[in-house]
């Protein structure tokens, strides 16, 4: 996508590159490739290579899967959050006012977000199998002391099985969380 004047709150999804001759103000851009612009003001981007502006980064949300780089003009990034997985290059960092500055170099913004997933769906499954072995455990001695019913047997074999089930669910999921954080 090609635009030669400026961008303005509007939402753009691009398989390639997204070029932006003037600047980008607001919006959303999603990019296969690189977003390239003259300044980038309030937006939110997401690339699948690099983001590139010549001016200056203002109060953007940006995830790059490559590099975010402001080194010509003013060559600021002031304000927002800016995760590239390889590097960030300005000449300039945050200002003088303590205008909130997030910067993060070095991990995959979309690794970031599967990880994230990754660690609530395992708390989830975490209480549901402590919840299971309570139970467990309180048929068990139930059945140890008096025995159990023909129903309560099912349940016991029921919540036996399900135990396992949870036990490879979980161990799965422990698997994935090691192999992205490595």
């Amino acid at each position: 996508v090609f635009i030669i004047g400026s961008f303005y709150r509007s939402e753009i999804i691009a398989q390639g590159k997204v070029i932006a001759k003037g600047g980008i103000k607001g919006g959303k851009i999603k990019a296969g490739r690189s977003i390239y612009s003259k300044y980038i003001d309030n937006a939110n981007l997401e690339a699948g290579l690099d983001v590139i502006a010549s001016e200056e980064i203002m109060n953007c949300d940006i995830k790059a899967s490559g590099r975010v780089i402001c080194i010509t003009g003013k060559g600021g990034i002031i304000g927002g959050r800016v995760i590239a997985a390889l590097q960030i290059i300005a000449k300039k960092l945050g200002a003088k006012s303590y205008t909130g500055t997030l910067l993060e170099a070095g991990v995959d913004p979309s690794i970031k977000l599967k990880l994230s997933e990754l660690e609530k769906e395992k708390k989830t499954m975490d209480e549901k199998f402590d919840t299971l072995l309570t139970s467990l455990e309180r048929i068990e001695t139930e059945k140890k002391q008096q025995g159990l019913s023909p129903k309560k047997e099912k349940i016991l074999k029921k919540m036996v099985a399900a135990r396992m089930v949870y036990s490879k669910k979980l161990a799965f999921i422990e698997d994935k969380i090691k192999k992205l954080s490595i």
